[in-house]
């Protein structure tokens, strides 16, 4: 094994992830901070289960465009990035 590719692999990484942590912060912040705690409040337990539908199906929504423009798999038809998510 080459570990001198390794240390290069670990500083691009990190990197990555020093660079998309305020990119997704944010929408993790307003979709599991700001929107699913009010749809969950209630003493019933369906109510919950309503939040989880209703965050799921907005967390969608919001990546549906990146998805039918292949923004997941460049070069595929649709239906490859979209059909497995659901």
């Amino acid at each position: 094994m080459h570990w001198q590719g390794l240390g290069a692999w670990a500083a691009a990484a990190e990197l990555n992830m020093l660079v998309s942590l305020p990119l997704f912060f944010g929408e993790e912040v307003g979709r599991q901070g700001h929107l699913f705690p009010p749809l969950a409040q209630d003493g019933t337990g369906l109510k919950p289960i309503r939040a989880y539908v209703i965050t799921g199906a907005a967390f969608a929504l919001w990546h549906l465009p990146a998805l039918l423009t292949g923004g997941q798999y460049p070069g595929r038809p649709w239906y490859v990035s979209v059909l497995p998510c659901w």
